[in-house]
């Protein structure tokens, strides 16, 4: 019998998580807002308050609420009329309680802006910057009808099936493609390893055949090649 493969299996560097540093503790998390004493206040103290604050202009300045508390516990939630609330009382947290609530309404802020309404709004703000008086919301809102109808079924098929990977299309031009690239070059990675896999797998298998064939051999000539098949080789001998 051949020898059991001892390789171990190849595991790409795309696929491994990002290494992820601790976050460190942060005594006064909310340390120079000038809502500080509120702040800490709806977070250890008070159990149902609300508090109106503005995201920065970087952000778009998105209007939002500070809520104490969210069902199960949730970080953030994005209501159906696209208002964003954010919860400063949650199951889960880290050492810095202004890191946990800024994710959270970054994560909202996201959500958001990928719903139809979201899109929308992106488009027409694009069409307005690159004057393309085409560009109607009838229009756009056709487009999404015909994604849902045309695009989207297919691109479920393929995420079923496990073949589909999905790129952020938000931010500047070579901002997207820079995804588009770094996917494909995990992609390829992946690819030529399982075909080095695969070819070291045939290696094997085919030293494994040589070691069967000449034990096999031996079995059968234990004299070597003599009287009784003399016309017949042995393996080590090609």
């Amino acid at each position: 019998m051949g020898k059991a493969s001892r390789r171990k299996k190849v595991t790409t560097p795309a696929a491994r998580p990002a290494y992820r540093a601790p976050i460190p503790f942060v005594d006064r998390p909310f340390e120079g807002l000038p809502a500080e004493g509120e702040l800490v206040a709806m977070r250890e103290i008070i159990p149902a308050a609300t508090m109106t604050a503005v995201t920065t202009a970087e952000h778009g300045r998105v209007e939002f609420d500070l809520v104490t508390l969210l069902p199960d516990g949730n970080p953030a939630m994005v209501r159906p009329d696209g208002r964003i609330l954010v919860a400063l009382q949650t199951r889960f947290h880290s050492g810095d309680l202004s890191h946990d609530a800024a994710g959270a309404l970054l994560a909202a802020l996201a959500r958001k802006d990928a719903d139809e309404d979201g899109i929308v709004s992106r488009m027409l703000k694009r069409a307005e910057e690159q004057h393309r008086a085409d560009d109607t919301e009838p229009v756009m809102r056709h487009r999404l009808e015909v994604y849902h109808a045309q695009t989207e079924p297919m691109a479920t098929y393929y995420a079923d099936q496990d073949l589909l990977e999905v790129v952020d299309g938000r931010g500047t031009i070579d901002e997207v493609t820079g995804r588009i690239h770094t996917l494909l070059d995990a992609i390829t990675e992946a690819v030529d390893a399982d075909a080095r896999a695969a070819a070291e797998d045939s290696d094997e298998a085919s030293s494994e055949a040589d070691d069967i064939a000449r034990d096999e051999w031996a079995e059968a000539h234990p004299e070597g090649e003599g009287e009784c098949c003399g016309v017949e080789p042995d393996p080590q001998e090609d």
